[in-house]
């Protein structure tokens, strides 16, 4: 194990990102976790002048009744009910530029801000690949130090964008709910940027096994920042969600007002009908109605799985 940093007190002792631990985690644990961007502060990405919309289609098209399996005993239930006792939010089906469904359970409204998770996962790729079509990026291949120097000679060399992209990158992400553990430090963390920069620590060569790791997307969200010399969310709004005539405006969550860092992980926040247009937007291998948004090749490249990878649980198991 190589660690990065020699600072003087480990960062989960840090006072603010203790209170986070205890007074957030506290208040999660007895609220619905979609209420969660209430926590940060957050950047506004605006909507488009004209608003994309979905015709309507053919209602009858999805079954009003669905069977599935609950241990070996076999259900029938209302679709509805279905996803009302599962604590679903919005469940929208679209095909051929028409919605078959649209409904919205547990309080939550067509216009309610629904959290996206690691959905902003796919969205920080996207820009990734936008990115290098117009040269901010040269390549997938690149040491991750060409872009942040302050990694260098300290095992961060051979990290490529691609290990990032890929959770190969071999940096340690233990995925508990100790205060010292990076899956917490990830989300709560004020200063990202003196964390990304100066407390991770290397477990493994990068491309070795799949890890799953938000610490790779923040890295990425960084790279992102220097050097299209905007914040993601200022790049998502001009490269996708303009040109998509997104209906509603979105947010992306930030770190602090301090570090004003963007979870670039986690916590987009926008509608339900406005997600299902990145949907039409990948299904049309990135052109969106003539125009190419995201290059073809790079919705086909990173939807493809690698047959060579590990599935995650096998890794998962490790750590």
């Amino acid at each position: 194990m190589l660690l990065v940093s020699a600072a003087s007190a480990a960062p989960w002792t840090e006072p603010g990102y203790l209170y986070r631990y205890f007074v957030w985690g506290a208040q999660r644990a007895i609220s619905s976790r979609s209420d969660d961007y209430r926590l940060y502060g957050y950047h506004t990405i605006d909507d488009g002048p004209a608003a994309f919309h979905f015709a309507p289609g053919n209602r009858d098209a999805i079954p009003d009744m669905v069977e599935y399996e609950d241990g070996k005993v076999m259900k029938r239930v209302e679709l509805s009910e279905l996803l009302r006792s599962t604590g679903t939010h919005a469940f929208i089906v679209a095909r051929d530029n028409q919605v078959l469904y649209e409904d919205y359970f547990n309080g939550f409204r067509r216009d309610s801000l629904c959290t996206s998770w690691s959905l902003a996962k796919s969205f920080t790729s996207a820009l990734v690949g936008i990115a290098i079509s117009e040269g901010y990026i040269k390549s997938l291949d690149d040491p991750i130090t060409n872009y942040l120097p302050e990694l260098k000679d300290q095992g961060f060399d051979a990290i490529t964008i691609r290990n990032l992209l890929t959770m190969g990158s071999g940096i340690q992400y233990r995925i508990a709910f100790f205060p010292w553990d990076e899956f917490v430090l990830a989300g709560y963390y004020p200063d990202l940027r003196q964390l990304l920069l100066s407390d991770l620590k290397i477990m493994e060569p990068p491309g070795q096994s799949f890890h799953y790791n938000n610490f790779n997307t923040e890295l990425i969200g960084m790279i992102l920042e220097r050097t299209t010399h905007r914040q993601p969310s200022q790049y998502l709004q001009e490269k996708i969600w303009k040109p998509l005539g997104m209906e509603y405006p979105a947010t992306w969550s930030i770190d602090s007002q301090q570090d004003d860092f963007e979870l670039t992980p986690t916590l987009l926040n926008a509608r339900a009908i406005d997600f299902a247009k990145f949907g039409r937007l990948y299904l049309n291998k990135g052109n969106w109605d003539g125009r190419q948004i995201i290059p073809g090749p790079w919705v086909i490249e990173s939807t493809t799985r690698d047959p060579n990878d590990r599935r995650p649980w096998e890794t998962f198991s490790q750590w």
